[in-house]
């Protein structure tokens, strides 16, 4: 092998927490690269660039789900200069299943996870300005629930007008 700054650096740190350090990194980070072609391929999320106050917002997902899997999904609104505006969670961990169909139309309140949860996201500021949806999925395991991996994917940007 050759001798490298890292090659040295592991010699003289051949200890049990190192590789265990090592070994709990790769087992995370392994499936996180490899989650579009294991499980979930979230390719996309585009929403309308224009969009009315008080109108439901549209979102065009691309994804495909490879497989089922047990998982998780957080989503974040900010606005344009990066203020955290809200944040919704799955209400547990849930199956995502393989033959899974989104529904035709496909709005804010549906992908937050309930019409509550966007109220809070109104009362918190999503009324009118430029902003943008990050979603971050996460397989888990289906017995004790720890994180396998995960991935996120930003929206485009999109603005809420008000209606003149």
């Amino acid at each position: 092998m050759k001798n490298t700054n890292t090659y040295r650096t592991l010699k003289q740190r051949n200890t049990l927490f190192t590789w265990f350090i090592l070994t709990t990194s790769f087992m995370f980070f392994i499936p996180s690269l490899m989650m579009d072609r294991i499980w979930l391929d979230l390719k996309s999320i585009q929403v309308q660039e224009i969009n009315y106050e008080g109108d439901d917002v549209f979102l065009h997902i691309e994804r495909v789900i490879h497989r089922n899997f047990t998982g998780e999904y957080f989503v974040n609104i900010r606005s344009v200069e990066g203020n955290f505006i809200c944040q919704a969670r799955s209400d547990g961990v849930f199956v995502y299943r393989k033959d899974a169909v989104l529904p035709d139309h496909v709005d804010i309140a549906w992908w937050l996870g309930s019409r509550k949860k966007l109220d809070e996201c109104v009362e918190n500021g999503f009324t009118t300005g430029t902003f943008r949806i990050n979603t971050c999925q996460k397989v888990v395991d289906s017995l004790w629930h720890i994180p396998i991996a995960q991935r996120c994917v930003e929206s485009n940007l999109f603005t809420i007008v008000k209606r003149i």
